[in-house]
């Protein structure tokens, strides 16, 4: 009769310690070698504590890779210009956050050096969109290409959640890239 009021003791214990702090329960579980190995390593890595932080390890990876990394990237400044660009350096980057992490307001400004293999072409799709008159403005999304003196074009991105500005200087072959949110 003690014995089994023990294991049902033992067996309360680790159903408590897996629910609210898994390390406890894998200490336990060792010393008293209940459940067996692969039970144990099973209960641990799926514990409600463990399946938390997986879930805010990842989502921090996640959100450092979004907004540190890909925002603003070369992939998304393609997407909204319609262009590919040329391989370009980052000479110079700037981020700045404003408020709250989870407000996501941001500012960013780049000024990169273009690869000159096939640059003119790349200038020469710049003038395309400019002739064509590329303005467009739907559904509160303003989108334009403009030219500035000799070979300084400009391309302006605005929504209500975020703007894109590039000053693309032909003579310097760099470009500015101002990325933003409010």
């Amino acid at each position: 009769m003690v014995s089994s009021f023990k294991n049902i003791f033992k067996t309360i214990v680790l159903i408590l310690s897996w629910i609210i702090f898994s390390p406890l329960f894998l200490f336990l579980s060792i010393k008293w070698r209940v459940p067996k190995l692969v039970p144990r390593i099973i209960l641990t890595t799926l514990a409600p504590l463990s399946l938390l932080i997986i879930f805010f390890v990842s989502r921090g990876t996640y959100d450092y890779y979004y907004y540190n990394i890909k925002r603003g990237s070369k992939s998304e400044i393609e997407a909204k210009t319609g262009l590919d660009f040329p391989k370009f350096k980052t000479i110079e980057k700037r981020h700045t956050r404003f408020g709250p992490a989870f407000n996501g307001d941001f500012s960013m400004e780049y000024t990169v050096k273009f690869d000159t293999l096939n640059i003119a072409i790349f200038y020469q799709q710049i003038e395309n969109k400019i002739e064509s008159g590329s303005t467009n403005l739907k559904d509160s999304v303003f989108v334009y290409w403009d030219r500035y003196g000799d070979g300084i074009y400009s391309f302006n991105f605005n929504d209500l959640e975020e703007n894109l500005e590039l000053i693309i200087d032909s003579n310097k072959e760099e470009m500015r890239i101002t990325y933003g949110c409010m």
